[in-house]
């Protein structure tokens, strides 16, 4: 599944790439995945697994883009509820033979050969454990108790 940028935006507009965006304050690495793609394609998804992770050294920042393998829970795409100026499937053939200056990020097409190379090589998610301290006062006591101005 591929998203068309809108023509009027200011980042690589009218090219095709992967929904995704950043995440919320308080918000989870697989809530806000489901949330983005959500977003950008009108699909509810199940993730499957971290395929590959991108740092990208900037001028002026340091970006993480995060790709994961995501399985659909309902059928069809609700585009009329998303941003994108084009959403639809394409086949393996259609995506090997973009180039990248069709696509949103510089390396979407090497991304691409590498996952239809090795579909499978994904990295499960139960590595990552999270903890909502904002929420929780016990981790709220032991920051506090740490910190100077708290002090």
């Amino acid at each position: 599944l591929l998203t068309k940028e809108p023509l009027e935006n200011a980042w690589m507009p009218g090219r095709l790439g992967i929904p995704g965006g950043k995440y919320l304050l308080h918000e989870g690495i697989m809530e806000g995945t489901k949330r983005k793609i959500l977003d950008e394609s009108g699909m509810e998804v199940e993730i499957r697994g971290l395929f590959k992770a991108v740092q990208i050294l900037m001028p002026a920042k340091t970006v993480y883009h995060f790709i994961f393998v995501a399985d659909w829970v309902a059928d069809g795409i609700a585009s009329e509820n998303t941003y994108s100026a084009g959403l639809r499937w394409y086949t393996k053939k259609e995506i090997l033979a973009l180039t990248p200056d069709e696509l949103t990020e510089y390396y979407n097409h090497d991304l691409f050969q590498e996952y239809f190379t090795n579909p499978e090589r994904t990295v499960s998610l139960d590595f990552i454990r999270e903890l909502r301290s904002f929420e929780d006062p016990q981790i709220q006591e032991w920051m506090n108790k740490g910190n100077k101005e708290t002090q």
